[in-house]
């Protein structure tokens, strides 16, 4: 039986991934600032909101920004929250309530939208507000039991610091299903913005690195790059 997909409809993504995430998966989804991750979760938003509910948890940007920042790209989110598909939270720093208050805001937003896609961004400013790495093990573990009993999809959006080998805190690429990096690359004198999945579970997913671009319509990928700046890329900007 072939796997059951959300396909993102970022033009030249989906084919690289047979046909789009995986439903009911963990995407991690790593990148440099700026390199487009949250506009990939919005093409995913914009792609699953047509036919069922998305749940949008935010703990950087405001709600307002991120309907703005959308609309740029012609997602129309307000529409989409106006229809009951979208429910975007804000979730402010924990600071002495702790992890268990944060998972318990979570799993209640989860049970009052009944989302089949969630969106967490980002883990790596929730990691500011954590006591330690333990937590953030205990917030993984618990959001991934809870959404793989209700096949939930959903997208950990986390920072990656410019030449670092280290997504995060380092633990959560071991619990994801899938990892997607986009990444900044000096290829040739010009900085362009680079993807690859190193990582999709159930999936014949290619391992070439992609350049990509962000027009007026959001992200759109370009042919694979050449072998000799592949290889460029892996040893002067830490890739992979």
């Amino acid at each position: 039986m072939a796997e059951l997909r959300i396909p993102t409809l970022i033009p030249g993504f989906d084919e690289l991934v047979d046909g789009g995430i995986p439903i009911g998966s963990l995407i991690l989804l790593a990148g440099n600032t700026g390199a487009g991750k949250t506009l990939f979760s919005s093409h995913m938003i914009n792609s699953s909101s047509e036919n069922s509910k998305s749940l949008y948890c935010g703990f950087f940007e405001s709600k307002e920004d991120i309907i703005k920042n959308a609309n740029n790209f012609g997602f129309n989110f307000s529409k989409f929250i106006d229809d009951g598909k979208l429910v975007i939270s804000e979730f402010f720093p924990i600071l002495e309530e702790g992890i268990t208050t944060i998972i318990s805001e979570i799993e209640a937003e989860i049970e009052k939208v009944q989302p089949s896609l969630l969106v967490i961004d980002s883990i790596s400013t929730l990691a500011g507000d954590l006591k330690n790495i333990q937590e953030m093990r205990i917030f993984l573990k618990m959001i991934h039991s809870i959404t793989k009993s209700k096949n939930i999809t959903v997208i950990l959006i986390s920072e990656l610091p410019l030449n670092s080998k280290k997504m995060g805190l380092g633990v959560e690429e071991f619990i994801a299903d899938g990892i997607i990096i986009m990444k900044y690359a000096q290829i040739r004198e010009k900085i362009r913005r680079c993807l690859a999945v190193l990582k999709m579970r159930n999936t014949h997913h290619s391992m070439d690195i992609w350049e990509f671009e962000i027009g007026s319509n959001g992200i759109k990928l370009k042919p694979a790059l050449e072998k000799d700046d592949m290889l460029l890329i892996s040893n002067n900007m830490q890739f992979t």
